[in-house]
């Protein structure tokens, strides 16, 4: 859940009432953000208040004006603003229901999710929840979020509540406007047959996994391929080439009281071989979609007659439970502390098989053996179309034949891991 909500008060039905918080539903992590550099200096550029006749002004001498006419503006305080305190400042107060039919889609605007704001108001949300699920309808109530009073349509979902923003109606445009004026045809009916046909091969169920925003990808592309020419800061400035990338490994250690508490931790017996296992990272991180994939894909390289070891420090919602019921893969979650307990048990470990994130890095910065499952768009720095690293000597790399395509990449390590099995001297 993220750590800060977008607001907090209370949700209202008549005299049941209970403190909530609000939380964006969506992420804009995966927006393509500019910024503006200097060319030479690549320095950021700061972008300074300044008034057109005295010049840059400093952040103190800066007030709310208000436009009432073209050039003319009212002067609003912080303290005028804080005066004007509505209801639905902290509170959202159930005022209608409706079925959801009766709502234009165009005027649906941004989902956030309702939650209990702490145990002692689930009990009262709950009752409101179940209340609106059993009436089968959407319930309206008001909000003032970012300095805007909002019409809100509350939709019960699981054990929580989705919240609808919605536009309100000198907003929206209306379609007669720009409809009006398309001239009238009748269309063809043999060319409404072959519409209709391609229409019937394009049916199918909607999955937002299938669906990228593809000048995103194509931008993060052009950022991460590395041209020649380009001047990447230290490697520029100090001539590094593929050839002469310093990877003199290992450059981490571990510290002797952590590799005697793991050491002991995972025993000195081993009838087979250990094999750490990350398979996701931050879900915050932009790019984190792409590099990272879901426990259930991993399942097939679990086959393996091999010792598992997850190095997951946290999961996402139903993996450590699938995890722990699958059976074949230890996790030690609840002891690693840090990235020096991390270290200590990959230490004891024989290889590590891990996506993009920081156990990989840690992994070949210990000089232990890492195979690394790559996305079909990785970062630059692997070097796309590489089965090795020049920054890790360590490592080896399984890119994705195609954008989300794992199957083939756990099945490739499958067999390879199946093969060092059979040559390892028992």
């Amino acid at each position: 859940m993220a750590t800060r909500p977008t607001w907090q008060g209370h949700l209202r039905l008549s005299l049941v009432s209970c403190p909530v918080a609000l939380y964006t539903a969506t992420s804009a992590t995966g927006e393509v953000h500019f910024n503006l550099l200097h060319k030479e200096t690549m320095n950021r550029i700061r972008m300074i208040p300044t008034d057109p006749e005295t010049g840059p002004v400093e952040r103190a001498d800066l007030v709310k004006g208000f436009e009432v006419d073209k050039g003319r503006y009212v002067v609003i305080t912080d303290d005028e603003i804080k005066a004007v305190r509505l209801e639905s400042t902290r509170t959202i107060d159930i005022e209608r229901f409706v079925d959801a039919t009766e709502i234009d889609r165009l005027y649906w605007n941004n989902p956030y999710y309702l939650v209990p704001d702490g145990k002692i108001a689930a009990e009262a949300f709950a009752v409101i929840r179940e209340a609106m699920s059993q009436s089968g309808k959407l319930a309206l109530g008001r909000v003032v979020l970012h300095q805007r009073e909002r019409l809100m349509a509350l939709e019960p979902r699981d054990e929580g509540i989705v919240a609808y923003s919605l536009r309100t109606y000198d907003e929206v445009r209306q379609p007669k406007d720009y409809f009006d004026a398309i001239p009238a045809a009748k269309p063809d009916a043999k060319m409404i047959d072959i519409a209709r046909k391609i229409i019937e091969q394009l049916e199918g169920p909607f999955d937002p996994t299938q669906f990228d925003d593809r000048y995103a990808l194509a931008v993060l592309d052009r950022a991460m391929v590395m041209p020649d020419g380009v001047e990447v800061r230290l490697p520029f400035a100090f001539g590094t080439t593929v050839e002469t990338v310093p990877a003199d490994v290992p450059y981490v250690h571990v510290s002797p009281r952590a590799r005697e508490r793991w050491g002991a931790r995972l025993g000195a017996g081993r009838d087979r071989i250990r094999v750490g296992l990350a398979w996701s990272g931050n879900p915050a991180q932009a790019t984190d979609r792409y590099r990272s994939m879901p426990f259930e894909a991993l399942r097939p390289l679990l086959d393996v007659d091999a010792a598992f070891y997850s190095l997951q420090v946290n999961y996402r919602d139903g993996e450590l439970a699938a995890l722990e019921a699958d059976g074949r893969i230890t996790s030690f979650h609840s002891e690693i502390s840090d990235f020096m307990d991390t270290a200590a048990l990959i230490e004891q470990l024989d290889l590590v098989v891990a996506v993009d994130t920081s156990a990989a890095h840690l992994t070949v910065a210990l000089g232990k053996t890492m195979w690394l499952m790559l996305a079909h768009r990785p970062d630059y720095r692997w070097h796309n179309g590489r089965e090795d690293s020049p920054w890790y000597p360590t490592a080896r790399l399984f890119l994705q034949s195609e954008q989300g395509d794992w199957t083939s990449v756990i099945d490739r390590i499958r067999i390879q891991l199946s093969e060092v099995i059979g040559a390892a001297p028992r």
